[in-house]
């Protein structure tokens, strides 16, 4: 069940809402600006906002940001509600909100609406869970491929010991001598971006 929460002091369009949404999910109503950054910064923070484009009329880039940087999370969907025409759709669309609902609210409008930006939400959560995974599988294998590639470089060093100790400790002493030389030259402008630890590493 989602959060959702509406920012606005007009009864008709709480009355719409409430009726549209309140079966299937949680709703909290702001009825000022203020009110509403502290709803958000709270346990509960919305997965949608409805704002009432009226209240925000005057900053409305900086308060969007403000809004979304309390919400769930910066992608959390915001609608705005207004009585404005195409123009203010476009600049409110262009200013940063997600969708646009046209008063008078048509309850199946607002249904359908706030369903699509719930499910854009779910879809974003998920393929970024599946981003993180796969970027947790990759760093895995990368190392256990590592691993593997040390471990054949110290049993071909240690065959070439057997067959010649002096030169399977002249391997050993290159790959210690050349760590130091590298863990020196990373403090030097010229070679600090080159040498990591990982590129040392490898």
């Amino acid at each position: 069940m989602a959060t959702i929460l509406i920012i606005t002091d007009r009864a008709d369009d709480l009355a719409t809402v409430d009726h549209v949404l309140a079966t299937r999910h949680r709703l909290r109503v702001a009825a000022s600006l203020q009110q509403a950054l502290q709803f958000t910064a709270d346990a509960t923070r919305p997965d949608l906002v409805l704002l009432d484009a009226p209240m925000a009329a005057i900053d409305r880039r900086p308060f969007l940001d403000r809004l979304r940087q309390c919400a769930a999370s910066a992608a959390t969907p915001i609608i705005v509600i207004s009585s404005g025409g195409g123009a203010d759709e476009a600049s409110w669309l262009e200013q940063g909100a997600d969708d646009y609902l046209q008063r008078p609210l048509r309850p199946a409008t607002v249904a359908a609406r706030v369903g699509i930006q719930l499910e854009l939400q779910s879809a974003r959560a998920r393929l970024l869970d599946q981003d993180r995974s796969l970027t947790a599988e990759v760093a895995r294998r990368l190392a256990d491929n590592l691993l593997i590639q040390d471990a054949g470089i110290r049993a071909l060093a240690r065959l070439a010991e057997v067959r010649d100790p002096e030169t399977g400790n002249h391997l050993r002493r290159t790959q210690r001598y050349v760590r130091i030389l590298a863990e020196e030259l990373s403090g030097h402008p010229r070679f600090a971006a080159f040498l990591t630890r990982q590129n040392t590493e490898l």
